[in-house]
């Protein structure tokens, strides 16, 4: 039983080492690291979940060009998570992390361009998701293939 009270609090003191590492970083305007926090704060890993206190700091990482940071404030906007829900706000950050390289973030605004009827940001983003796509083996080859197949 010690063994084990003994380990958790060893992971416990990593964790918080780790927060602190993080938040440090922040303030020297690290931006992943600010990312890296805030997604700390939005599954409640090492810290008290906090929603809002993951949104300012995703929105710190994603000011300082950070793609993921703003897909997930796509994300927030979306589903009301840390703001109120607000689909020109996520539309909006779905755009700027595809801008900032983000594959799946060119993919969804290409379609949802296309569901409010913009065809030519449709077809341009999904060019931009071809382009992108092809860049990175991690990146669905069928996704790829279908952005690819709507830019031409």
């Amino acid at each position: 039983m010690k063994k084990i009270i003994l380990f958790l609090s060893v992971f416990a003191f990593a964790n918080e080492a780790e927060i602190s590492r993080l938040q440090s970083g922040c303030d020297s305007k690290n931006m992943l690291d600010c990312y890296e926090l805030g997604r700390a704060y939005s599954f409640g890993d090492g810290v008290k979940q906090d929603y809002k206190k993951a949104v300012e700091l995703f929105s710190k990482a994603c000011e300082g060009k950070v793609a993921d940071a703003c897909w997930n404030l796509n994300v927030a906007y979306d589903s009301g998570l840390g703001v109120e829900i607000d689909e020109k706000k996520a539309l909006g950050y779905h755009k700027k992390a595809c801008d900032l390289g983000r594959f799946l973030s060119c993919f969804d605004f290409a379609t949802l361009s296309g569901v409010y009827g913009d065809m030519n940001a449709q077809k341009e983003y999904f060019k931009k998701a071809c382009e992108l796509g092809k860049k990175s083996d991690e990146n669905d080859k069928e996704l790829v293939k279908m952005a690819c197949d709507e830019a031409n």
